[in-house]
This record gives C-alpha cells, sequence and structure tokens, in this order.
C-alpha cells in the first residue's frame, strides 16, 4: 500500500471512494496511513474481521461468539505446544473482554498444522476459520466476506466509481 501512496491519494483526491483492504490490525493500518499520508474512505482489516471509515465509524465487525472463545482458550492452554494466546477486539487492541474478541493469535513452541493436529476442531466449533502454518496461527470468526464489502456498496454514491486495493494475496 505505501508503495502505490501517489495513485492511492490521486484516486482520493479526485473524489473516488477508495477502500484499502488488509489483513493488518486497525491500529497498524491507521499508523501508516497516518505517517505516509495515505487516505481512504474506508478500511477492511484484521482479516475482514473490521469495516471502519475515514472518520473512525465502524460499519461492520465480526467477532467470535464467547463460547468459541472460552473452547479454544481452554483447549490450547492444555496443548503442549501452545506458547502464548493473544484476543483482540477489533480494533486490534489485547482483550480479556471475552465477548469482543475479534481475533486470536496463537504461538506454537514448533511448527504445527493446527487443522492436522486437531481435525475435530470445526466439527466442535464450525463458527470459526484458522488461518494456520508453522509457528503463527490466527483464529476468527467464519463468515461471508462478501458481505463485508456489501456492507460498504450500501454507504456509497453508485455514480462515483470505487477502487479496493488489497496487500494480501488471499
Amino acid at each position: 500500500i505505501i508503495y502505490h501512496k501517489y495513485f492511492l491519494n490521486e484516486v482520493f483526491q479526485t473524489g473516488n471512494y477508495l477502500v484499502l483492504l488488509t489483513n493488518h490490525s486497525y491500529q497498524t493500518m491507521k499508523n501508516i496511513c497516518h505517517n505516509y499520508h495515505i487516505y481512504y474512505d474506508y478500511l477492511i482489516c484484521n482479516h475482514d474481521t473490521l469495516i471502519i471509515d475515514n472518520k473512525e465509524h465502524i460499519i461492520d465487525k465480526h467477532l467470535i461468539n464467547n463460547y468459541s472463545v472460552l473452547n479454544i482458550i481452554h483447549l490450547f492452554n492444555q496443548s503442549d505446544f501452545t506458547s502464548k494466546i493473544l484476543c483482540y477486539n477489533a480494533l486490534g487492541y489485547v482483550t480479556r473482554n471475552y465477548q469482543e474478541v475479534a481475533m486470536i493469535k496463537l504461538r506454537t513452541n514448533k511448527e504445527i498444522d493446527l487443522l492436522t493436529a486437531y481435525p475435530f476442531i470445526n466439527t466442535l466449533l464450525p463458527d470459526i476459520e484458522i488461518k494456520t502454518g508453522g509457528y503463527f496461527h490466527t483464529i476468527i470468526s467464519k463468515f461471508d466476506n462478501k458481505l463485508s464489502i456489501e456492507s460498504i456498496i450500501n454507504n456509497i454514491n453508485e455514480d462515483v466509481e470505487t477502487y479496493v486495493l488489497s496487500d494480501s494475496y488471499e
């Protein structure tokens, strides 16, 4: 996104809508956009779990339900390979309020594929999605991310072009 700064600002300044799509946290993107003077209309971040506008109004957020959060913490706290579990709210801050968890980050002390190690997890917790690999794993609520774009489309003027830029290949 930083490398396309001039293009992005030109799109924004000519009255078009600019949507930035990233797996980074809101706080990380807020800092990047502030430091590099990148302007946008909407930001979809935290692995699509948060949609926020440039005035910091939350358009939509996808939280992991409390039951799943507690089960994930219990399951992985008892594991031999878990070294750290952090829960994040929609804005990307670490939280202990398990009713406001948008993302769980898990660090293991060895490389592991959680879906192979715990093949039952999708049956036990069908409402979560695990992005797994190596030592770092991300757990988010399972949802149709096309709805993220639709919630933005409902807020924009159809007569204005909309540009979406992603820094991810997913």
